[in-house]
């Protein structure tokens, strides 16, 4: 029998699934694990796997900050992804004690995890551009900041004792054993400092920055483009005001994922494609182009006339 909370890689995640029946949640949820291993500068302090028989639910460490008095901890979480992820997102509970004014027991009090409504704040709550290593390393901000309660002695007391319970605690779900025996393990370079140390091509790096912030997708998997909160005259149908937004977003989270709001949960209305040339497919970037024109002009797609 298989030990629960076994590392596993994405290569078998993907074998272990039919293709033809992986939703959008379970590809995004690969994806995220392809950014957590194929990082190239390790992200210190925090580190997270899915369960080897449950994609949808992962277990991760975070380390206390040097200089802090949670220096030397590491807590254990489980994050559980809804089906919906990432229009929806996961429910963290913490299995340590975090002496902190927004954690309640295992339940944390946090603006990012909140489900976004339009009706509180544009641009606040969860986002969908959110993914497993920027959820914790916002948590690893938010937990472990300073505390300004008065009793400055029994704040740091409570510290002491959490940071004790967490490097003790034993996990029941999968193989974490405590501070000596870690499940899932940080990554062994960001102990190398040469690490952070690293030369690529400037096209590499720009290459990299050209992903969906909803799928993933870079611009050579699936057209990336741009949302537009374009506003019209309801008698005559012309336009009344245009606001475009410079964040990637992909045909497919527009179109079949029907994601009609920015990275900041700003709306957006129409699509229209982005060129990026060389790598970039011309052929499909202008008949989609025409396509865009067309709905933004007629409100269908097929009547286009330049």
């Amino acid at each position: 029998m298989k030990k629960p909370g076994r590392h596993f890689d994405t290569a078998l995640v993907r074998n272990s699934l039919n293709e033809k029946l992986l939703t959008f949640s379970h590809k995004r949820l690969i994806k995220d694990l392809e950014e957590i291993q194929n990082e190239k500068i390790p992200t210190v302090g925090v580190t997270a796997r899915p369960l080897e028989t449950d994609l949808f639910t992962w277990h991760a460490n975070i380390r206390g900050p040097e200089k802090t008095p949670y220096e030397g901890g590491v807590f254990h979480l489980e994050l559980k992804f809804p089906q919906s992820y990432p229009n929806h997102p996961p429910t963290i509970r913490i299995f340590n004690n975090i002496p902190h004014p927004n954690v309640f027991g295992g339940y944390i009090c946090l603006d990012i995890l909140q489900q976004y409504d339009s009706k509180v704040e544009e641009g606040s709550g969860w986002t969908s551009a959110y993914s497993v290593q920027s959820i914790l390393t916002q948590l690893q901000s938010f937990l472990f900041e300073e505390n300004l309660s008065a009793d400055k002695a029994k704040v740091e007391m409570e510290i002491k004792k959490a940071v004790k319970d967490a490097n003790s605690f034993k996990c029941a779900s999968c193989k974490h054993g405590g501070k000596l025996s870690l499940w899932p393990a940080f990554n062994s370079k960001e102990n190398s400092i040469e690490e952070f140390e690293t030369i690529e091509d400037e096209n590499e790096i720009i290459r990299k920055e050209l992903i969906c912030f909803h799928t993933k997708l870079t611009y050579q998997q699936n057209q990336l483009g741009l949302g537009v909160n374009i506003s019209k005259i309801p008698r005559t149908g012309l336009i009344k005001d245009g606001e475009t937004f410079f964040d990637y977003i992909s045909i497919k989270a527009f179109i079949k994922e029907s994601r009609n709001l920015t990275s900041h949960n700003e709306k957006i209305t129409h699509w229209l494609p982005v060129y990026f040339g060389s790598g970039d497919n011309e052929d499909r970037f202008f008949h989609l182009l025409k396509k865009a024109f067309s709905m933004i002009m007629t409100n269908s797609t097929k009547n286009f006339r330049p």
